[in-house]
């Protein structure tokens, strides 16, 4: 009975000591990770003492007795000063890698670097700048050099922007955990990454880092965190409303506090704080400084945790959750009786705000769907980048389209029902939010419902592979021989083969160049839509070489018709085969002619060696026919058929809306014409290539030239649109919009069309 007593004492004690309820708490606790950025000398620090830097800013956060994370550049990598005092001194802190492409990390990598302009530009920095190939090269030559320098792979990388298929890479590979990416900013810096949730954490899709997954199975298991996050009501228009940059609206320090009572608000919230490295120790002892005081402050009113990021992510990802357990969060303003509601999930995005007593929906995105990035596979190419989510409201591009819900000084509130959501302003409901429906309550008893759900596609490969069994049924039930049959069904399987990466339907669809010869003449048919046009362009080929055999092989055979067959058969191979790509210059026509020359110097010893087995001079004519075709069909191949050819599915939403309109076209090449983007993999179909977007759309183009550090002039544009392609690098200013009397009528973000207002 003793030992029995004793044991229920020692299990109260345990269960109710507080290290124990803490343990059980810390689970979920909101965190604050301080992550600071280590640059090397060749991307705005030519002239710095990193080394120096780095010891100063070491000095500060080891003074305020916080663990961070440090995200190391290339560059930083092979500073043996910068790793050896961060090995020696810097004890128990996290280290990360920082993706920023330099002339140095590209060089190391074996891939060219894209950069055309300052070092901040885009075109050249991040790793969706560069074909899918290289973004791998890259990231296993900074993978092997971290592990070269600390003995182990990172757990958390970080970048302005990264990409989802690289972040998915990563994660297979190198068993990365979680990413820091910029939060959603509208034309800051040359950036605006936009339409991703709104400054919380979030595992993304495995192809787009932007869009929240639809479940942890179907996600990249990298946990998403945001630098310099905004405020939910004033940043939204103004990305200067930040934790990085609020001393410029003249802010004081308290203005943290003002967002953590927001972010970190509930479980697994989350605020990155940091800086970059290249400052003094006055410099750190002035702004760093003060940020990490106040994180502790912030994390002892807010019950929570300053923590490294993988050790975040760790917490984060045992809850199998995309989100964190709340995504939604009211606000009120800093310095007014304003307020900003959000509400987030796996479907979409909302944003409501109350400017004095205007209440609007300011922004709704759609998730449901996750659709891949714009740069999945076409690298971005233009210094500034453009990161966009799909939208149903956007009043940063599209102010008109601001949805107005009411007019009243009553505050607004939160309700939750269940697993629902109810905004109220005073007593009355204006909006119901669940995971997949929102509903918006206006005046008069009206009211507007947005339903969010996946849209069944039918792929490509569906649609191939309903062909073939169907067919491949047929050749059996003419045939009745299994074996027979299976010869036929292998012989119209391989051109398929060569044909699938082409067949592949993302936001991106591949073209091989000999393939463009069947686009442009189908493409001037316009009876479909643009998007049905391309379906029916990458499927007829393997309909006509079906509906051949059927007449040729199964329904009417015969030897000249099994020679038409053949013929087609080949033209068909030919038309699908493609080289992995290589540069064809002075640094490979060695190597390409050397190879060329050696197969020809086989197939002439094979020929001779046949001439003299057989004697025959009919058959050594038809045998050196054949190999000369084949000799002839890889060398053009060669020449032809390294780079892949891309339609983005944003190209083919601007196409389809001019197609629409009864207006031609004036299309707006970029300032210095000089400067052209640099494709090599992966090119787009419509680069500089007027007439297949001419026979696309049944409308006349007109390419004009901006000039550079000069406004654009037009004349004679009053029933035209106005065409800005700004993923090949064109724009424009609103002084010139506004003097050319341009209204907005079309923008995905990479493609914005006007007319004459």
């Amino acid at each position: 009975m003793k030992k029995f007593f004793l044991f229920i004492v020692v299990a109260a004690i345990v269960l109710f000591h507080p290290s124990v309820s803490r343990a059980q708490t810390d689970v979920s606790r909101p965190a604050i990770t301080v992550m600071n950025i280590v640059r090397g000398n060749g991307l705005g620090h030519e002239r710095d003492d990193l080394l120096t830097s780095l010891q100063a800013q070491w000095q500060v956060t080891k003074d305020e007795n916080i663990n961070a994370t440090w995200l190391f550049q290339y560059g930083a990598l092979e500073n043996k000063g910068i790793t050896a005092f961060a090995k020696q001194e810097m004890k128990g802190q996290e280290f990360g890698l920082l993706f920023e492409i330099d002339n140095n990390f590209a060089k190391k990598a074996g891939v060219q670097f894209r950069g055309q302009g300052a070092w901040y530009f885009s075109d050249g920095l991040l790793l969706v700048s560069y074909d899918v190939g290289e973004r791998r090269r890259l990231i296993d030559t900074a993978f092997a050099k971290f592990k070269d320098v600390f003995g182990y792979y990172p757990k958390t990388v970080g970048a302005w922007w990264i990409g989802g298929d690289s972040l998915t890479y990563m994660q297979k590979r190198y068993g990365i955990t979680s990413a820091l990416r910029a939060a959603d900013q509208f034309n800051l810096d040359f950036y605006s990454i936009w339409g991703t949730p709104w400054d919380i954490p979030y595992l993304a899709s495995k192809n787009n880092e932007g869009m929240p997954a639809a479940s942890y199975s179907d996600s990249s298991k990298v946990v998403m965190l945001q630098w310099a996050i905004r405020d939910p009501l004033r940043g939204y228009a103004d990305p200067i409303y930040s934790l990085e940059d609020y001393s410029m609206k003249g802010y004081a320090s308290d203005y943290i506090d003002h967002l953590a009572s927001i972010y970190l608000q509930n479980p697994f919230g989350n605020m990155v704080m940091g800086v970059e490295n290249g400052g003094t120790l006055e410099q750190f002892e002035d702004s760093y400084k003060t940020k990490l005081t106040v994180a502790k402050e912030m994390a002892i009113k807010y019950n929570a945790t300053i923590e490294l990021s993988k050790d975040y992510a760790a917490r984060f990802l045992l809850q199998h959750e995309v989100f964190p357990s709340n995504t939604y969060f009211l606000s009120t303003d800093y310095n007014s009786s304003d307020q900003a509601f959000w509400y987030l999930s796996d479907h979409y995005r909302v944003a409501i705000h109350k400017i004095q007593d205007d209440i609007a929906l300011v922004d709704l995105r759609n998730y449901s769907n996750k659709t891949a990035e714009d740069f999945e596979i076409l690298p971005n190419t233009q210094s500034r980048l453009r990161i966009t989510e799909p939208d149903f409201v956007d009043s940063m591009r599209f102010p008109n389209r601001t949805i107005h819900i009411a007019s009243t000084g009553q505050a607004l509130s939160v309700k939750e029902r269940g697993h629902d959501v109810e905004l109220y302003a005073g007593n009355d409901l204006i909006a119901k939010f669940t995971r997949d429906t929102l509903t918006i309550f206006q005046a008069n008893n009206l009211y507007r419902t947005f339903i969010f759900q996946q849209v069944r596609v039918i792929t490509l490969i569906q649609v191939i592979s309903l062909l073939c069994i169907l067919y491949f049924g047929i050749i059996f039930i003419y045939k009745k021989n299994i074996r027979a049959s299976i010869k036929d069904c292998v012989l119209l399987l391989l051109p398929l083969c060569l044909a699938f990466p082409f067949l592949k339907t993302g936001p991106t669809f591949l073209f091989d160049k000999k393939e463009t010869f069947i686009l442009l003449p189908l493409a001037a048919i316009r009876i479909f839509p643009i998007l049905t046009t391309i379906y029916v362009v990458k499927i007829l080929p393997i309909v006509v070489l079906f509906l051949t055999h059927y007449l040729c092989i199964i329904k009417f055979p015969g030897k000249i018709k099994k020679q038409v067959f053949m013929m087609l058969y080949i033209l068909t191979l030919f038309l699908y085969l493609h080289l992995p790509y290589f540069p064809l210059d002075k640094t490979t026509y060695g190597a390409v002619l050397l190879c060329l020359g050696a197969m020809g110097v086989i197939s002439i010893g094979i020929l001779v060696f046949m001439m003299i087995r057989t004697r025959s001079i009919k058959k050594f004519v038809v045998y050196f026919g054949g190999v000369f075709m084949v000799l002839l069909l890889i060398t053009v191949t060669v020449v032809v058929s390294r780079s892949k050819f891309a339609l983005t599915v944003y190209e083919i939403d601007a196409l389809q809306f001019i197609k629409n309109q009864k207006k031609d076209v004036v299309l707006v090449d970029q300032a210095d014409y000089s400067i052209r983007p640099i494709y090599k993999e992966v090119k787009p179909i419509l680069y500089m290539n007027l007439k297949l977007e001419q026979e696309m759309t049944g409308k006349k183009w007109n390419q004009v030239m901006r000039p550079e550090n000069h406004i654009l002039q037009l004349s004679h544009y009053d029933n035209k649109i106005i065409v800005i392609p700004r993923y090949l690098g064109s724009d424009l200013s609103d002084y010139e919009i506004s003097l050319l009397q341009l209204k907005k009528v079309f923008d995905n973000a990479q493609i914005a069309i006007y007319e004459k207002n």
